[in-house]
């Protein structure tokens, strides 16, 4: 797989038209690892931009590649949005239907071409243009898409410390005071005209006034998010008193023509539901009707504060001038001991130039970046799985790399490789050439070749390479671009023939982790390399995996891929996202997983793929473990279930408390709420009954809970266990 992830930009290179609307504001040529259209292709396409505040009817539009036919392709009735975006596949599968995506009768030239958008002469029907890039847009390598920077402002309308007003109904005061309408005396008129939630112009001047956040802690540690001039703390009045406060604050948008999109960041515990202009914009841990006492649905953990949960709001629903944001906090008791509601609104403005440049990052129906200057590096070889291995003596061969290197507004100076085993300082470095000599092929051809010594790395090591190209302005970039140091290789690599492992009957993992203990990283997360069925992985997540195989000599451990870098399993199967390395520390036969699995399997349940390992650590023997499927949509799929289904891992008894959302983590958990719920004996037998019936699949239940008795699965029932809801299809 080419992997081409760099962060550069290119000089405009090529005319480009003035336009007044709509433009081309991005273009893909080659598209090796991007988005997939309906039917799982990749292919070009062409995205448009309206600059406009009004929206603009496309309807008798027409795009084409080639100057001498400007009616090539018509566009249907539809319409861009103001300020917004509508992606075009370049197929040549000419699909027009306004309702389905839209294709064009024609495909992209990686090798450059002209491209044109034209629309009809309102007074004959003639084609004018509108926008091109003329005579051609330029060659692009693959990934690398081509367009107009966009300029982005952003302007915080509501900033932590602001002054907001907030106020606390007493059970006294009730639901009446909460819904009805006589606002003189006092009343709240939730979802109301003319209500706290709807109206910028409610007079909430008897309200308390606070610095967010607004909150408390008994225990002390939210104070550094509480407000104090004038102070954000509530305790006086909430604690104790009810689980909901009323929260309003003003802000002014000069015009909603200039403003792209909008969003709510919130810190908040226990939970919250935002309004802007009385249109519901987020919520957070609650499912219950409102009320003036409603509460959130559970305790959180503090730790949620440490991040900012971000909400869109429609750009429909603010106004020019002053809008509101309402938000009623919630917290699961009235006694609990903390509260925080801590919101920001920010805008982003978003407007193009006129010149086009390279992205290394495709951004197919978002704003483009700027990017930076620079070469492009792709078509790095060799590549996995045809990466030769070092021999792991003195006499082992140079390692001949390549990488192809296009300048973009200055000339290429140089490229070079830097290289080394393990993790050596990177000082040896290779001067990368394109003048015919040897190791490289032909002079001028932009392919740059060196070769890399590899007598020094030793049996069992890993030997890995990165390519650095310097412009004559001194601008620098890098293949692998690592623009994520949390999600994206440094290097690409390999491993030294080990003698001790060639002989091995099982699968060999080859696993790197630097300033490891003997008996395996401790760290709770940390990063390192593999290397498996030839194919190395380079900078991965990982983690500590369970509970109490966290006391063990030899521990189980997460591993969590980058992504465009999945992991190879199996060579006929579907690479993945992730898997479990599970210690069997415990396991004298070294087959329980495998086994139990393999039973799972036998007895139609829902399984995860697992098979032992030979596991060599930083180059020596660590031990024998157990490769066990991460659970996710793969998984599903891979067991014959609709991947869109909700899936929860279950990590406690009470698995409202306990559970991870596998797929469908841009939801609630209502679903897993209603299925705690419905079995409460309060609750008609008749009606838990029904729900059984309707809500369970009953026998695919059984059967489960059959393999997992078959199985001893003394952790099931209590935790480690997963729940599954066919969301799309049956609702069970």
């Amino acid at each position: 797989m080419n992997r081409l992830i760099v962060c550069m930009v290119g000089l405009f290179l090529l005319a480009a038209t003035g336009w007044a609307g709509v433009c081309i504001s991005e273009i893909l040529a080659d598209n090796a690892n991007g988005i997939k259209d309906e039917d799982g292709d990749r292919e070009d396409w062409i995205e448009l931009y309206n600059s406009d505040a009004s929206p603009v009817c496309l309807d008798g539009w027409w795009l084409t590649d080639k100057a001498s036919n400007m009616t090539q392709w018509q566009f249907p009735n539809v319409t861009i949005a103001a300020k917004g975006m509508l992606l075009v596949w370049a197929s040549g599968k000419n699909r027009t239907d306004p309702a389905e995506p839209l294709h064009t009768g024609f495909s992209l030239s990686k090798s450059g071409e002209y491209l044109g958008l034209y629309k009809p002469d309102p007074t004959n029907g003639q084609p004018v243009l509108v926008d091109a890039f003329a005579p051609s847009f330029p060659a692009l390598p693959p990934d690398v898409s081509y367009g107009r920077m966009f300029t982005q402002t952003s302007t915080t309308y509501v900033a932590s410390g602001e002054v907001g007003r907030y106020r606390v109904l007493t059970s006294a005061e009730g639901q009446n005071v909460y819904t009805n309408t006589d606002y003189a005396a006092g009343h709240l008129g939730h979802d109301q005209p003319g209500g706290w939630n709807v109206s910028p112009s409610f007079d909430d001047s008897s309200w308390r006034t606070g610095a967010t956040g607004i909150g408390y802690d008994t225990t002390g540690g939210f104070w550094p998010w509480i407000g104090t001039s004038p102070s954000g703390d509530c305790s006086n009045v909430f604690y104790k008193v009810n689980t909901s406060l009323c929260f309003r604050r003003l802000f002014y948008v000069p015009s909603t023509a200039l403003v792209s999109t909008v969003t709510l960041r919130m810190r908040y515990e226990d939970g919250f539901v935002g309004y802007v202009n009385g249109h519901e914009v987020g919520r957070a841990n609650c499912t219950n009707a409102m009320a003036y006492n409603t509460k959130a649905n559970t305790y959180v953990d503090e730790s949620i504060i440490n991040t900012w949960w971000t909400y869109a709001v429609s750009n429909q629903w603010l106004v020019s001038g002053t809008n509101l944001l309402a938000i009623q906090g919630l917290n699961s008791a009235a006694n609990s001991s903390d509260f925080l509601l801590l919101p920001e609104v920010v805008g982003v403005g978003v407007e193009t130039t006129s010149t086009p440049v390279y992205f290394s990052v495709p951004t197919p129906g978002s704003a483009n970046g700027a990017g930076t200057a620079g070469p492009l590096l792709y078509d790095a070889a060799p590549e996995d799985p045809d990466v030769p291995r070092p021999l792991g003596t003195a006499s082992s061969p140079p390692l001949t790399v390549t990488v192809k290197v296009l300048k973009t507004k200055f000339a290429v100076s140089s490229v070079r490789a830097v290289f080394g085993p393990m993790w050596s300082a990177e000082s040896c470095t290779n001067v990368l050439r394109d003048d015919g000599v040897a190791p490289d092929a032909t002079a001028g051809d932009g392919v740059y070749s060196a070769s890399l010594p590899t007598t020094n790395v030793l049996a069992g090591q890993m030997f890995r390479w990165r390519f650095e190209a310097r412009d004559v302005s001194n601008t620098v970039t890098y293949l692998p671009a690592y623009l994520d140091p949390l999600d994206s290789p440094r290097y690409y690599g390999t491993v030294a023939q080990d003698a001790s492992t060639a002989s091995s009957g099982l699968p060999v993992l080859e696993w790197f982790v630097q300033g490891s203990p003997t008996n395996g990283p401790t760290a709770t997360s940390f990063r390192g390399c593999c290397y498996y069925l030839t194919n190395f992985y380079d900078n991965i997540e990982q983690s500590l995996h369970g509970q109490s195989t966290r006391g063990f000599a030899k521990k189980s451990y997460n591993f969590n891929f980058n992504d465009n870098c999945s992991f190879l399993w199996r060579a006929d199967e579907r690479r993945v996202k992730g898997f479990n390395l599970l210690s069997n520390y415990a396991d004298k036969t070294k087959t329980r997983n495998t086994f139990s699995h393999w039973v799972g399997r036998q007895t139609g349940a829902p399984y995860h793929y697992a098979f032992p390992v030979r596991v060599q650590l930083n180059g020596v023997f660590h031990g024998v473990l157990d490769v066990v499927e991460d659970g996710g949509d793969r998984m599903l799929e891979r067991n014959g279930l609709d991947p869109d289904g909700a899936l929860y891992k279950i990590y406690s008894t009470n698995f409202l408390y306990c559970a991870e959302k596998k797929t469908r983590k841009d939801e609630d958990t209502s679903d897993l709420q209603a299925c705690y719920d419905a079995p409460d004996t309060t609750i008609a037998w008749t009606s838990r009954q029904l729900y059984a019936y309707d809500s369970i699949d009953v026998a695919s239940t059984v059967n489960y809970l059959a393999t997992r008795y078959l199985n001893s699965d003394a952790d099931h029932g209590h935790k480690n266990y997963y729940l599954y809801r066919d969301t799309e299809v049956t609702g069970e």
